[in-house]
């Protein structure tokens, strides 16, 4: 099972929507603006530098799905299926002796028993750790369904995006393939704030191949 389309829209419409999002430091612009701002990043000094998170990005896209006419129900900070350990100084894995994590947003859609979780996604700003991003990569191993990954950066060159993709190198290299039935796919989306085009990736993270072409900056579509 892939990314369904409309989710895509979705990351590509946030996308868009995150360049009209106004500085509380500057004068309107854009009549068309989402109502959420940018805050100042500290509030005691009268320096107007803008402060981003991913959670503009996780509300956006919350907006998106209300707004949407499609199927998909979701829930916030999901507790994952499988249990994990993420302690300092120990090797971050699938654990049942472990405890639940949580996905920063789930989707689903509804069935005749239920509902149906059909994807995790976890929303990620800036040039973020690399014991972040093994965290989020243990669980996209670890859990049952596809994920996605919404990247937002404030500023990007080409030497900012090559140190990014160096943290992802070591950590999708080192982690083992659980038992699994078939593929898991992913969809890696980054936006930069001001800047097009976008970088979106799809690819199934047990194919060591398609793990590679990632890596390289070769499975971009």
């Amino acid at each position: 099972m892939g990314i369904p389309a409309e989710i895509k829209t979705i990351c590509e419409e946030v996308a868009k929507t995150l360049n009209k999002v106004e500085f509380f430091g500057a004068k309107q612009k854009n009549e068309d603006c989402p109502k959420i701002i940018f805050p100042k990043k500290d509030q005691q000094h009268d320096d107007n530098i803008m402060r981003v998170s991913e959670q503009e990005a996780r509300v956006l896209f919350i907006h998106a799905l209300e707004t949407s006419k499609g199927r998909y129900f979701y829930s916030i900070e999901t507790p994952t299926e499988n249990k994990y350990i993420f302690k300092n100084g120990e090797q971050k894995r699938i654990d049942p002796k472990g405890k639940s994590a949580r996905s920063d947003l789930s989707l689903y859609t509804a069935e005749n028993k239920g509902f149906k979780k059909i994807l995790n996604i976890e929303f990620k700003h800036k040039n973020c750790p690399p014991d972040h991003i093994l965290k989020d990569m243990v669980k996209f191993y670890g859990e049952p369904i596809p994920s996605l990954w919404f990247h937002i950066l404030s500023s990007e060159d080409s030497v900012t995006f090559k140190r990014l993709m160096q943290k992802f190198k070591p950590m999708l290299e080192l982690l083992k393939k659980p038992n699994s039935s078939g593929p898991r796919i992913c969809y890696f989306f980054f936006c930069t704030l001001g800047k097009y085009p976008i970088r979106q990736a799809e690819f199934d993270i047990f194919d060591k191949a398609t793990v590679s072409s990632f890596l390289e900056q070769k499975a971009w579509l």
